[in-house]
């Protein structure tokens, strides 16, 4: 395997084990305050975690004639659920820094 293929799935697998980490931390640091941003991020890697083995099984079962827009459709669904996860990360981050002040 490559760098980029090893890199890529320790990217990968790792985003929810990261997620998880974060939301034990922020639970802990102040539990009574709202971590909604830590199971928004959690649902979207989700979502894309589906969409991935949605389209893995259609190419595995041999109906692997995607049009472009199937072809495309979830490298855009990787790309805008990592922003999203970026934005809640960072969402819950300044949450977390406003209330330890």
């Amino acid at each position: 395997m490559g760098f980029v293929q090893i890199l890529f799935l320790v990217v990968y697998f790792g985003t929810p084990l990261f997620l998880v980490y974060w939301w034990i931390r922020l639970l802990r640091s102040s539990p009574r305050k709202a971590v909604w941003p830590m199971p928004a991020a959690l649902g979207l890697w989700l979502l894309q975690a589906i969409v991935l083995g949605y389209f893995i099984a259609i190419c595995i079962t041999g109906h692997c004639t995607l049009t472009p827009l199937e072809e495309n459709g979830p490298l855009v669904l990787f790309a805008c659920a990592y922003v999203g996860i970026g934005g809640l990360l960072w969402f819950a981050w300044r949450q977390h820094a406003n209330a330890s002040r």
